[in-house]
């Protein structure tokens, strides 16, 4: 079980890990398994995934900010 904050939700979108379309009030099961699919994937526990994803989005706001106006997403 993975519980996806927004840092997570964020992330996912501008790195393409989570499938085009799913949203988190129609899809929550899909996008927390694809999360933990991941940190499998990358042999990384998902609590110390989700602290990384967090201290990266969290490192550089202005550059995250950017990227997801590009990408069309909310930054609020």
């Amino acid at each position: 079980m993975a519980i996806l904050d927004i840092h997570i939700l964020r992330a996912g979108a501008l790195a393409g890990f989570f499938s085009p379309g799913l949203t988190v009030q129609r899809h929550y099961l899909e996008l927390e398994e694809e999360f933990l699919m991941l940190s499998r994937g990358l042999d990384v526990q998902p609590s110390k995934l989700d602290a990384l994803m967090w201290y990266q989005m969290m490192s550089a706001p202005t550059i995250v900010h950017g990227l997801l106006s590009q990408a069309g997403l909310k930054a609020a």
